[in-house]
């Protein structure tokens, strides 16, 4: 017994009670809007990629198609399934076949979803003309509900989905092949795009490309982009800021609407764009500790608090707040750390195996080497971490570990992917715990291994250097592992204070992601920060983004900043007296990015309650020198 969900992550999740994930079925190809349970025990849902799906047992048995996105998706007592589609139409389906349309109300909705554009998603990147079967494809039965086939007729690709429900091929649309882009347009696997860019997942790698239109979702075309690639959705906020920043667009127009208010889908950082053709409806109204808030007075949904607008007056009830604790920002004080899980574990793990046999082949280092048992529990332990999904059933074995203990000791020369795989290993939610164990009889933890093969033993390798600082940053984003910081802050401190001045983009960035989740740290309270290490990590700080050049850099920089500054008085006389941050800040709100602006302008704000303080610190010690 339990539970299901959806999000717009593209699974349905099953839940027991005590809130572990049983099961997540896939298949969808876009946001997964609704989801419900038949009274057989099946379930249904329902996605913007215009189907609703009927699943048991894991297993999809049937696919519905639409023309538009499936907003909503019910079952009515007798079994019958209504949806709501984009198409401003409310449909019944039913299994009863005395209730099923006539035969030319059937073929007449089958001609209109093959009419249909056929979702990017669908073709695919490595789509050729030449290599498609003709229509004997067809002829061939599908293995799945849902699956596609993709047929040459007259020049032309259609597309076919099989039925498992009457066992035979649907069309679904026509794709168009071999179009010259019209002018001012790029093309990219066969589709016109405003923008084609290049966009840099690791190094070593060729770029990526990301096709864009003025106008399109950002968030549909970073989601999409992610899922084809196959990196974390993590990534999904960072490539929708670069997309607006880089697109010459100051609004962001939204191709959907919220299907139960009418307004734009929600994008995390971002205001609300201009609405497409649904008609406006007023928000809902939530209660807050005071007043309900005011359609129009920008409140927060959460909180109720205003949320700033640059240029307007503070509200009254922001006039009356304790001058003491500031308000917060959109952006700050960070409470949720930011994890660097961006890569494929697949690469790291074939490249460890490469040096493996590489040391195993070399008499001097092949006592080193992992043998196959060792290669068997590595194996074991990325299938665990690769399985996203279920990484609250799942558990780090001993043996898994004893391997990585093993490749810890590699040289230095070999080191780089093995630190990455810790990178990966610490987000598992049971690692802290095996090696809380694993350490329990002796001096050292986690972090001792990271700080001491990265960093010490006189290592100078670049690569080492990068993914140890990727470590460091998810093994503080970790509160599980945030009890270790106690023995390591000066030395973790003096060793992001020597990389401030280092070019390299990448190394910059896993830095300035450290002393990120580092500043959260600072307002943990269960973890108390000594007020000189805050202003260290301030100091290093404010002097990268005196150099910053990076809009993302500079903006995680300044939440950093923010963080630090949040509710700490000595922090505050600090940036204003020590490092002159007000300078840095003022140049900062005329930044081209408007986050950055924001950000910049809400450092402001607390920067007055410092100079209050400098004041008063002033004051103080002429008062002790008249004495």
């Amino acid at each position: 017994a339990g539970f299901v969900s959806c999000g717009n992550d593209e699974s349905i999740r099953l839940w027991s009670w005590d809130g572990s994930c049983l099961q997540t079925l896939s298949g969808h190809g876009s946001f997964v809007y609704c989801v419900g349970v038949l009274p057989t025990g099946e379930i249904y849902s329902a996605s913007e990629d215009k189907t609703v799906k009927i699943w048991r047992e894991g297993t999809c048995l049937q696919t519905i198609h639409h023309p538009g996105s499936v907003w909503s998706v019910a079952h009515l007592p007798n079994g019958d399934l209504v949806t709501g589609c984009s198409d401003n139409m409310c449909r019944v389906f039913t299994r009863d076949a005395s209730r099923v349309a006539s035969a030319e109300a059937l073929q007449a909705y089958e001609d209109l979803i093959s009419t249909q554009a056929v979702p990017s998603n669908i073709v695919g990147d490595e789509l050729r003309m030449d290599d498609l079967p003709g229509v004997e494809r067809l002829q061939a039965p599908g293995t799945q509900d849902g699956e596609h086939a993709f047929v040459r007729v007259d020049n032309q690709i259609e597309v076919y989905s099989w039925s498992a429900g009457v066992q035979s091929w649907q069309k679904r649309g026509v794709v168009s092949s071999g179009v010259q882009p019209t002018m001012g347009k790029e093309m990219l696997n066969g589709k016109e795009y405003d923008y084609v860019f290049d966009v840099d997942l690791e190094d070593g790698d060729p770029p990526r490309k990301l096709g864009y239109n003025a106008g399109e979702n950002p968030y549909d075309a970073a989601q999409a982009f992610v899922m084809r690639e196959g990196i974390t959705s993590e990534a999904v906020n960072q490539i929708v800021e670069f997309i607006i920043a880089n697109s010459n667009s100051s609004s962001l127009p939204m191709t959907s609407c919220d299907p139960y208010t009418g307004g734009s889908r929600y994008i995390p950082g971002l205001e609300a764009g201009p609405v497409s053709s649904a008609p406006a409806r007023a928000p809902a109204r939530a209660p807050t500790r005071n007043e309900p808030f005011s359609a129009s007075g920008g409140a927060d949904p959460f909180t109720g608090a205003g949320r700033y607008i640059p240029g307007s007056a503070p509200s009254q009830q922001e006039q009356h707040l304790n001058k003491s604790q500031p308000r917060e920002s959109r952006y700050f004080p960070l409470k949720s750390p930011v994890t660097m899980g961006d890569g494929k574990l697949e690469r790291v793990m074939s490249k460890i195996l490469e040096f493996n046999a590489i040391l195993q082949g070399d008499p001097a280092t092949a006592l080193l080497a992992l043998g196959e048992n060792g290669k068997r529990c590595l194996s074991s332990l990325v299938d665990t971490l690769l399985d996203l999904g279920r990484y609250h059933q799942t558990t780090i074995t001993d043996s898994e570990l004893d391997a990585v203990d093993v490749l810890v000791k590699w040289p230095q020369t070999h080191l780089f992917p093995v630190l990455d795989l810790l990178r990966f290993l610490l987000l598992h939610p049971t690692s802290w715990l095996k090696y809380a164990e694993r350490y329990k009889l002796k001096r050292g933890d986690i972090l001792d291994t990271i700080v001491n093969r990265a960093f010490r033993d006189n290592n100078d390798i670049k690569a080492c250097h990068l993914m140890g600082l990727r470590a460091l940053a998810n093994s503080i984003a970790r509160p599980s592992f945030r009890h270790m910081l106690d023995h390591h802050l000066t030395e973790i401190l003096e060793i992001l204070g020597s990389f401030v001045d280092h070019p390299d983009a990448n190394l910059r960035m896993a830095l300035v992601t450290t002393y990120l989740n580092f500043s959260s740290v600072c307002i943990d309270r269960e973890c108390p920060i000594p007020s000189d290490s805050k202003t260290q990590c301030l100091s290093a700080v404010v002097a990268l983004l005196n150099e910053s050049v990076d809009a993302e850099v500079t903006f995680r920089l300044l939440v950093c900043v923010g963080t630090l500054l949040y509710n700490d008085d000595e922090c505050r006389r600090s940036a204003l007296e020590d490092f002159e941050l007000d300078t840095t800040i003022e140049r900062l709100e005329h930044h081209e990015t408007e986050k950055v602006q924001i950000c910049a302008q809400d450092i402001r704000r607390l920067n007055m309650q410092g100079m209050l303080l400098v004041r008063r610190y002033k004051l103080a010690r002429r008062e002790e020198l008249r004495k």
